[in-house]
């Protein structure tokens, strides 16, 4: 088959580092047509970040051509306090999810520093990558010395910077410049993270058009959470703004920054929301091409992978646009 690409521009097909999957209880049908919503934007690889065994399956069906959707590369079900109550419970987990095909171990909330340290110590025994949260007990800087391979939504650093007030630029540069050194990637969620932290009226967000193509169910879900929301608006604004600035120091130090919009969560569709989040990775100060880059080239290369770039050789990943 031959496309005639004149007029056109041809961009390596996008990554988004942070999805949720339906799990197996969702109504029949939705992940498939969340699959098929990341590929009709540009979405051709995706990093799941909650897992379940149907998950698997459903990179399978991809992986043969039964399903359209985004090459997948699937955490297992996170790892927090309540799922991991001691050290060995940690090893236990780690081993468990390489035998069952995950791709990575996800890291959440609530985890204590000697769990956490079990699960890093298995992890590297087994050759499975850990990512995600930084839990209190642990902490940014130990999270980076442990090799994170990517740390979420900027977690443990506002903690860490006391980030409920407005930080000054010269305390972000110990913190950004240990990020730099370790080689850590950060996958910030600007997108979704503005929604979270209260900074945008829920009036503007339920008219964003690509709310069509989500289950109403999730808009219900959504309204209700930003309802019990209780941050006040200049606690918000100071978080946003903190959050902004951050990018910022990270991008300018060089440190290793990806593309993941956390999708669907809070107002943020699949495939929709990948544009959302590089519209404020450029609003923070990175460039239109350090955002493509961002969710191309740089992913190719913490996959290992010879892809998000156009070059003899490369996946056939591509979007014309």
């Amino acid at each position: 088959m031959v496309i005639d690409g004149t007029g056109g521009f041809l961009v390596p097909g996008l990554t988004d580092m942070h999805v949720h999957l339906p799990g197996p209880t969702a109504p029949v049908g939705r992940a498939d047509d969340e699959l098929f919503l990341y590929v009709a934007n540009g979405v051709t690889t995706a990093r799941s970040m909650a897992g379940f065994d149907t998950h698997v399956r459903l990179r399978e069906r991809i992986n043969t051509g039964e399903l359209i959707g985004p090459t997948l590369f699937l955490a297992g079900p996170g790892l927090d306090g309540e799922r991991v109550k001691s050290p060995d419970e940690g090893e236990r987990e780690v081993r468990q999810q390489k035998q069952r095909g995950y791709d990575l171990v996800k890291i959440l909330p609530g985890l204590s520093l000697a769990s956490y340290d079990a699960i890093v110590k298995t992890a590297r025994e087994v050759g499975i990558p850990f990512a995600g949260h930084v839990p209190a007990d642990v902490g940014i800087r130990h999270a980076i010395e442990s090799g994170q391979e990517t740390i979420e939504h900027l977690d443990g650093y506002l903690e860490y910077l006391k980030g409920r007030e407005p930080v000054a630029a010269d305390a972000m540069v110990p913190i950004v410049a240990q990020t730099k050194r370790a080689g850590v990637w950060n996958v910030p969620t600007m997108a979704v993270m503005v929604v979270n932290v209260g900074t945008i009226d829920s009036k503007e967000l339920v008219v964003r058009p690509e709310l069509q193509y989500i289950a109403k169910d999730y808009i219900d879900q959504w309204l209700a959470l930003r309802a019990r929301s209780h941050i006040p608006k200049q606690t918000s604004d100071v978080i946003q703004a903190n959050r902004m600035h951050l990018l910022k120091a990270l991008n300018d130090a060089g440190a290793r920054i990806l593309v993941g919009t956390d999708s669907p969560q809070l107002f943020n569709v699949p495939g929709f929301s990948i544009v959302r989040e590089m519209q404020m990775m450029v609003a923070a100060g990175m460039t239109p091409y350090q955002a493509i880059r961002a969710g191309t080239e740089q992913t190719g290369e913490y996959f290992n992978r010879p892809c998000g770039t156009i070059t003899a050789g490369a996946c056939a990943d591509l979007i014309l646009l």
